[in-house]
């Protein structure tokens, strides 16, 4: 990291740039480059709770290789003062292992987890409504924490 004074280590403080964004963007492999998407995502415990359709790229993608990268950000805002313009952000850019949640009790427990993030209030879904939607949980394996605040 070139500007490590501004690396956050803390791990309080890392735990409040995952609870306080809003949208991760997960980088999947395809070739010759990477796709990359933003997805809504509850976090817990050291993992990303994702949703998203029953077919797509994305799946078709994690078959392949369930190896991801990931970046969320928040608190950026552009500051012009005497010395310059600089931004001032919090952000978090790592890698993990993304896995297709099949049963429906863990399939409860993503949805919890990604509605509490963004201040819903979670309730039970029937078993037919959980068959119209896959859930997917990234298994962060490194991650490495920036701010400017």
């Amino acid at each position: 990291m070139i500007r490590q004074n501004r690396e956050v280590t803390d791990l309080n403080h890392i735990e409040a740039i995952f609870k306080l964004s809003i949208v991760c963007r997960i980088a999947f492999n395809n070739s010759p480059a990477p796709y990359i998407i933003p997805m809504n995502y509850g976090y817990h415990d050291g993992k990303l709770y994702l949703h998203t359709a029953n077919e797509g790229l994305k799946l078709e993608l994690i078959n392949k290789n369930n190896s991801v990268g990931f970046q969320i950000d928040n608190k950026i805002e552009m500051v012009q003062g005497v010395k310059g313009t600089t931004m001032k952000y919090q952000s978090i850019v790592g890698e993990g292992i993304i896995r297709i949640i099949q049963d429906n009790e863990e399939k409860q427990e993503c949805l919890k987890y990604l509605i509490e993030h963004h201040g819903g209030s979670f309730k039970r879904h029937s078993e037919s409504s959980l068959t119209g939607v896959t859930m997917l949980i990234i298994d962060i394996t490194k991650f490495t924490a920036k701010a400017n605040i």
